[in-house]
């Protein structure tokens, strides 16, 4: 019998595969978000805000990033905008949504830059490099509370 591993994070939607929920990682976040941005940016009547979602890609990714991801992505936004048509028929839950998926993407990015603050700590402190070590200590306790701010339930 095979153990099973059970997220702690919120879970947004089912795989591919119809297995059931999941949770959704860095790059299907990126294209879900991605497929809203182009099916609400087709709509004479968006019912979220473009720029604030343009802008918070920007600032998670970085404008370089967000490129990559949607040279990468440009043969799939007619598929992008159907899942999103089809996943939010209604736009009930829309706007929650976004925020809570811009969210998830934030923390998916800061999880990344973590993990790289924690090996250059763990290379400097090994190197003997106490004024470096000193400085990327900082870095990482702010990622670290960030991450821990973003992870607490919105109000």
């Amino acid at each position: 019998m095979q153990k099973i591993k059970h997220s702690q994070e919120p879970v947004f939607g089912k795989d591919a595969g119809g297995e059931g929920d999941k949770v959704l990682h860095k790059g299907s976040l990126e294209r879900k978000i991605l497929g809203i941005l182009y099916w609400q940016g087709k709509s004479s009547e968006p019912q979220v805000d473009l720029d604030f979602i343009k802008s918070e890609l920007k600032r998670i990714l970085g404008q370089s990033e967000l490129e990559k991801i949607e040279v990468e992505l440009k043969d799939s936004v007619s598929d992008m905008i159907f899942e999103a048509e089809s996943y939010y028929p209604k736009n009930e839950l829309l706007k929650k949504d976004i925020i809570e998926l811009l969210k998830q993407l934030e923390i998916e990015d800061l999880k990344k830059v973590f993990s790289m603050k924690m090996k250059e700590l763990a290379q400097a402190e090994k190197d003997g490099r106490n004024e470096e070590v000193q400085i990327l200590s900082m870095e990482w306790q702010g990622i670290s509370k960030k991450l821990n701010d973003l992870k607490k339930p919105s109000t």
